[in-house]
């Protein structure tokens, strides 16, 4: 008899504490079952803000892309993603509110 079983997990709290969450435990117990994966980890972290940003950085993208007509139109699509903690973005942003978007990190 053969049986499908899919699951589904959400990453909230996974990625604030990763070495004790229970969350993160039980994600990596269906991650190594055959469980058919809703979404997979690699995709559920892509989404992340923390991965996004670092997609920005320099050089980042061409360790995943050879082609660089094909970074050149990634980077052209991207927005800016800044870390509030460094002082003068964090200036930046209230002095010029009109230039930036807030979003909570809620991965």
């Amino acid at each position: 008899m053969n049986m499908v079983i899919q699951g589904y997990f959400d990453l909230e709290g996974i990625l604030f504490n990763p070495r004790t969450s229970k969350k993160w435990k039980a994600r990596l117990l269906m991650e190594q079952s055959h469980a058919v994966k809703c979404p997979s980890i690699s995709y559920h972290l892509a989404g992340t803000k923390k991965i996004q940003q670092e997609l920005t950085n320099p050089n980042v993208l061409e360790r995943f892309l050879e082609n660089k007509d094909d970074i050149a139109k990634l980077q052209k699509r991207f927005a800016g993603l800044w870390i509030l903690d460094e002082s003068d973005t964090a200036k930046d942003a209230i002095e010029r509110p009109k230039l930036y978007v807030m979003k909570p990190q809620q991965e």
